[in-house]
């Protein structure tokens, strides 16, 4: 698993500091990315951040569903259903939120968590579930918080936690950039298979 570094990078541009970002498709299928969980949690973190926004990109027949469920848990004024995000545009969609969180219920169903890594490699902080693939190195790199499947109030603590902290969350989002560069650039996946090759002649 690798990402396009020059594609996913900081551009530098200043964000409001209370916004999160959601980016999946919203069928059934991918009911396992915890869409659900996050809107619950996020009438937890209003609680401690009332202008706490949150984007959500993607489209799908769930998408009325998640919206009765924003009117039902008085959350219309905090969520910004973008719809379907272009490829052209996902990485200003990265860059333009605060945290990205990526809060999966299903081991069995989520894979690596590609969508982390490339918010990763645009300085962003990660919250995410701890069954998402790349969470183990995101915890030792520093590079946000991991939290339990559908605990949504250890998620708004995490939440929470790093929305009145920017200094910490902007570290982790450095380090999420390294980490990104180190184990995760098409350089550093070339010479891993280099060495794997290298190891079989």
């Amino acid at each position: 698993v690798g990402v396009n570094l020059e594609k996913f990078r900081p551009d530098g541009m200043a964000t409001n500091g209370k916004t999160l970002f959601f980016l999946s498709i919203l069928d059934s299928y991918h009911r396992y990315k915890g869409l659900d969980d996050l809107l619950r949690a996020l009438v937890l973190v209003k609680r401690a951040v009332p202008d706490v926004g949150l984007v959500v990109g993607g489209d799908g027949e769930l998408l009325s569903h998640y919206k009765s469920l924003c009117d039902s848990l008085g959350l219309n004024e905090n969520v910004d259903f973008i719809g379907f995000v272009p490829e052209e545009m996902v990485t200003k969609c990265y860059n333009r939120c605060d945290i990205f969180v990526l809060p999966s219920i299903s081991r069995a169903q989520e894979g690596f968590g590609m969508v982390a890594l490339e918010a990763m490699a645009c300085g962003k902080p990660v919250i995410c579930s701890d069954v998402v693939g790349v969470a183990e190195d995101l915890g030792s790199f520093g590079a946000g918080l991991t939290v339990e499947p559908s605990n949504t109030e250890e998620m708004a603590e995490a939440i929470s936690r790093l929305l009145m902290n920017r200094s910490l969350a902007r570290r982790m989002g450095d380090a999420g950039r390294r980490l990104a560069e180190e184990r995760y650039g098409w350089r550093a996946i070339a010479e891993r298979i280099e060495k794997v090759y290298d190891g079989l002649v």
